[in-house]
This record gives structure tokens, C-alpha cells and sequence, in this order.
């Protein structure tokens, strides 16, 4: 997922601070960017939340 990526750098937050912030694991996200993980729902909520952005920008 570029966009989470993309979205992630803009707001300058590293994966280990938005895992942090969202409650999983840097790993989880690094997955969720590189397309080895699809995230639950849920997860995406968070996610877009702490980006600030909505799901569907994400994907």
C-alpha cells in the first residue's frame, strides 16, 4: 500500500510511531506497505485515523 506509505512520510512518522499509536507491531505495518498483509478493517480504521485521511484514500 503506496499510499499508506506516502501518507505515513508526509505526517513524518516512522512505522514503529504509527504502530505504536494504532496497536500493532512495526512489523505489521512494514506488511501492510509492502502488500504481505491485508489489514482487518478495524486496523484500517485506526490507521486512518491517526493519518488523519479516510480508508478509501488509503487504498
Amino acid at each position: 500500500m503506496e499510499k499508506l506509505k506516502a501518507r505515513r512520510k508526509a505526517l513524518k512518522l516512522t512505522q514503529a510511531k504509527l504502530a505504536a499509536r494504532v496497536g500493532t507491531t512495526q512489523n505489521t505495518i512494514w506488511r501492510i506497505e509492502k502488500g504481505k498483509l491485508r489489514p482487518s478493517l478495524a486496523l484500517l480504521k485506526k490507521i486512518s485515523i491517526e493519518l488523519n485521511c479516510t480508508i478509501d484514500s488509503l487504498l
